[in-house]
């Protein structure tokens, strides 16, 4: 019997692939919860919404969580559309997702883009996070325009 080496991952060791998929499965109740908020929060503005994007950066350099939301609603895009008590929400729910990955031993994402689409009351979704500094793709840039990014999240979704 011959022993052969282990072949080698791109990406990393096994361990480290599966607590990607731990944290993944650690964030999916949470990533619900963001879900629910941004359908009632744009239900609660235009009751035909169709696409709502949500991009949130944490640092750590910063105090809190930075968001942006873009809601579509025919064909057009609105921002700063959230009341005031669905941010509070959303933020709730965001700061009880990293501290539950932190409580898991995972790490803290860094970004995090959601996408939800509106198909006559059925709702789809997508979420993707990151959890390096550079924010990967999903990085908010004040004083930029943020409209291409939350529209590339929502490509094809």
């Amino acid at each position: 019997m011959t022993l052969e080496r282990a072949p080698q991952i791109p990406g990393g060791s096994l361990r480290e692939r599966g607590r990607g998929l731990e944290a993944r499965k650690a964030g999916e109740p949470f990533a619900a919860q963001v879900v629910d908020v941004l359908a009632a929060a744009a239900a609660s503005v235009v009751w035909d919404w169709a696409k709502v994007a949500l991009v949130a950066n944490a640092d750590g350099a910063l105090p809190g969580i930075q968001t942006y939301t873009l809601l579509i609603w025919d064909g057009r895009g609105f921002e700063g559309w959230m009341p005031a008590e669905a941010v509070e929400d959303l933020n709730r729910v965001l700061a009880r997702w990293r501290a539950g990955l932190e409580r898991l031993s995972h790490p803290r994402w860094t970004a995090l883009f959601v996408g939800v689409v509106n198909d006559g009351g059925r709702l789809r979704s997508r979420w993707v996070v990151a959890d390096d500094a550079d924010f990967d793709a999903w990085r908010i840039r004040l004083g930029e325009s943020n409209v291409p990014m939350a529209e590339r999240g929502l490509a094809g979704l």
